[in-house]
């Protein structure tokens, strides 16, 4: 998907940043078995 948005000429540089800090925060939880839903708003 990254790639055809950037071929489309859609880049958002904050994506990676919040992907790699959500991803952190949830591997150092201590649940285990749960879902989430995130919703990042930039601007």
């Amino acid at each position: 998907m990254h790639t055809q948005d950037k071929e489309k000429g859609i880049d958002i540089p904050a994506a990676g940043l919040v992907a790699r800090s959500v991803a952190s925060a949830v591997r150092a939880s201590v649940v285990k078995d749960a879902r989430a839903t995130f919703e990042v708003k930039t601007s």
